[in-house]
């Protein structure tokens, strides 16, 4: 087994380790943030709980900018990796202590702990796949291969658990065994890392290659500090924080158009494009948020839990997703070859339409309903048309970055895709206030229009939105060809 063969499995052990914790919290979080009190959940009503998770997921996207610039130009990827999955084990292992600790204040106890995973992530997202490309730079077809490995890995990882969380939420450890088992998982990834570090030393360059020095750490520990404390007042205040990260994402978005003005030429108009094909990004993350918010608890409070036969924690109907992306992602770069005129903005128009057909599959459940209960096969067809969405617009939206904007301004780019995600998070958290169910128990029949009503609206401005979209795709198609443009 060569140097490089080692490195990549590696980094995707390390990975599957890590999705694999990451998931299986993420997987009940809405449940968990929705759970009373008495039952060791937060007790959050569903108003607070969308709007914390909005707050939870766009934090998610933005600290990864910052940490990827201290990667790249203070610590070091290697560096980066290592320090970021030691950091994401002990806020799982400070999750476990405090919630076990302080079940008298659980709520300040968790935003305190759980505002560590945002921070770790934020300097090992992005590196691990970053590693993945300085090892096999001068190979393309390796890399390629490689990516796919790293891929499959991380959607293995979110499958198992996906599928194991609900079973231990509901076991008689409840959502103690979920925090134990992420610690495990992260722990494991940040040991398989760092008993193995030195693995790396022959494609160590740049800042890697470098002491780390006082300087370098203070710059971290201040970072860290800084992080930390924002994320846990923004965690404390969830609905300000909306307004608060909205606005600073909106003026980020502003400077990334003036830039783009500046530019000049074809790189100016493949850029404007990627502004304009951002916004199928925005729409289609505001769709894809329902997967994991409004879905699971629609699932929960109004279907009959059974998909084809079979019956499932609401919370298992998620497994769908990774099961999809694994089975489709395989060949569907195959009809992207086939069809070289499927370009991106086709591919993002496409996407939306069906995020727009998922969603209103979700509608048309309402007519199956008995007692309020709907057929859980509708759950289960939305989560895979929303799915084929996400193949279409979130698996290639980087690499439109990538094709469509100017060298120089890369890593901004980069950025400002994950806050556009970040938006699309808010947003969806503000939207979910639309079905935010009274703190009383309310019987299914009078829940169910609150979805269904919901549902509707969202798929009918999804549609139109999406139908706009092509319309003006198939105008930029043409503009840019009688340029001589070729768009990918």
């Amino acid at each position: 087994m060569n140097i490089k063969t080692k490195q990549l499995l590696n980094i995707a052990s390390m990975t599957f380790w890590s999705m694999f914790a990451s998931y299986t919290f993420a997987g009940i979080l809405i449940v968990f943030l929705t759970m009373p009190v008495a039952q060791s959940g937060l007790g959050l009503n569903d108003h607070d709980a969308y709007m914390l998770y909005g707050v939870v997921q766009a934090m998610g996207y933005i600290l990864p900018v910052v940490g990827g610039y201290l990667a790249d130009k203070v610590l070091g990827v290697r560096r980066a990796m290592s320090y970021g999955a030691c950091i994401l084990a002990f806020g799982f292992l400070a999750l476990v202590i405090s919630t076990h600790a302080f079940t008298g204040n659980m709520r300040q106890a968790f935003f305190l702990a759980y505002a560590l995973v945002p921070l770790g992530s934020s300097l090992y997202m992005g590196t691990a796949s970053a590693l993945i490309g300085r090892i096999f730079k001068d190979d393309e077809h390796s890399s390629k291969r490689a990516m796919t490995v790293y891929y499959i890995t991380i959607n293995v990882g979110s499958m198992l658990g996906i599928g194991l969380a609900p079973y231990l939420l509901h076991s008689s450890f409840g959502p103690m065994s979920v925090f134990l088992v992420a610690f495990v998982g992260k722990f494991i990834a940040w040991l398989n890392f760092a008993l193995r570090r030195k693995l790396y030393d022959d494609v160590m360059h740049g800042e890697d290659a470098m002491p780390i020095g006082m300087k370098k750490l203070g710059i971290l520990v201040l970072y860290c500090a800084v992080a930390y404390f924002v994320t846990c007042f923004l965690f404390s205040h969830a609905h300000l924080s909306f307004y608060l990260i909205g606005a600073a994402i909106v003026v980020t978005l502003l400077v990334y158009l003036l830039k783009t003005l500046n530019l000049s030429g074809e790189i100016r108009s493949k850029q404007m494009l990627s502004i304009y094909l951002l916004l199928a990004v925005f729409a289609f993350f505001v769709l894809y948020a329902q997967m994991n918010t409004s879905l699971i608890l629609f699932t929960k409070n109004n279907s009959d839990h059974k998909l084809l036969g079979f019956t499932l924690y609401p919370a298992s109907f998620q497994l769908i997703n990774p099961i999809a992306i694994i089975l489709i992602g395989s060949f569907i770069s195959k009809i992207y070859k086939r069809f070289p005129q499927f370009n991106i903005p086709y591919q993002f128009s496409a996407g939306l339409l069906l995020g727009a057909l998922g969603i209103f599959f979700l509608y048309l459940s309402g007519f199956s309903e008995h007692n309020g209960l709907v057929s859980g096969n509708f759950v289960g067809l939305a989560y895979f048309t929303l799915t084929i969405s996400e193949l279409l617009i979130s698996a290639i939206g980087l690499s439109m970055i990538s094709l469509y904007c100017e060298m120089e301004m890369m890593a901004f780019a980069m950025g400002v895709f994950y806050l556009v995600v970040s938006l699309a998070n808010l947003v969806s958290g503000k939207l979910s206030d639309f079905v935010a169910l009274p703190e009383k128990k309310v019987a299914p029949q009078l829940t169910l229009p609150i979805y269904t009503h919901f549902y509707s609206y969202l798929a009918l401005a999804s549609l139109i939105f999406g139908v706009l979209f092509f319309a003006a795709s198939h105008r930029f198609n043409k503009r840019f060809a009688r340029r001589g443009i070729a768009l990918p």
